[in-house]
């Protein structure tokens, strides 16, 4: 029973990949690991159109939606979480900012190849993915906060695309408010209220 209620305590209830109270736990615990050597990626990334899909076929379908995206990252092996919403976040271990360009991409494409019913309709989706490589002497949220500023780019360039950290566009208004990479918050502060979050009426992204 206990470890039935741990597992519960981690895990987001909608898609069964981390919450993002735990992402969080376990990207510190790896990021620990590679303080003197090796090479870390993260990816952002997020559904397009996504209050489109909740307001046009329901949020049974954006609920499913969400559940199909959850699995195809989580079927990467990398540490996975959901943010909040639409909202995902993964980190490679091993891999440089090409190595998680291609991951990002390889998942763009597999997004694109969903198929959702909704009566007698197919939905279909795209995404927009941030990538970043963690500098030596960076936090978890620097990594990941640059990781939001290429997806943020993404966005911004069309969505249904892959921006990494060096390819991204100038953005003179990223000021980081509203966008879910507040780790310290989560993690430190109100664990049960970030929790409640990831729950939340989910943005228009």
């Amino acid at each position: 029973m206990h470890r039935d209620l741990v597992q519960l305590a981690s895990l987001d209830p909608l898609t069964g990949i981390f919450n993002r109270r735990v992402f969080f736990e376990r990207a510190q615990a790896a990021l620990a690991q590679r303080s003197k050597s090796g090479t870390l990626a993260a990816i952002m990334l997020d559904i397009d159109h996504f209050k489109r899909v909740n307001d046009v076929y329901g949020h049974s379908v954006g609920d499913r939606a969400i559940r199909e995206i959850a699995s195809l990252i989580s079927g990467t092996g990398e540490i996975v979480g959901r943010l909040g919403g639409e909202e995902f976040a993964m980190l490679l271990a091993g891999r440089d900012l090409a190595g998680g360009k291609y991951i990002a991409e390889r998942m763009r494409q597999e997004v694109m190849t969903l198929r959702l019913p909704a009566d007698d309709k197919i939905v279909t989706l795209t995404a927009s993915f941030g990538v970043s490589q963690w500098i030596m002497g960076e936090s978890v949220d620097e990594t990941l906060r640059r990781a939001d500023m290429a997806l943020y780019s993404a966005k911004a360039a069309g969505r249904n695309r892959v921006v990494t950290t060096d390819d991204a566009l100038v953005l003179n208004d990223y000021t980081g408010e509203g966008r879910p990479v507040r780790a310290a918050q989560r993690a430190d502060a109100q664990p049960a209220q970030a929790e409640a979050m990831a729950g939340s009426p989910r943005s228009a992204a």
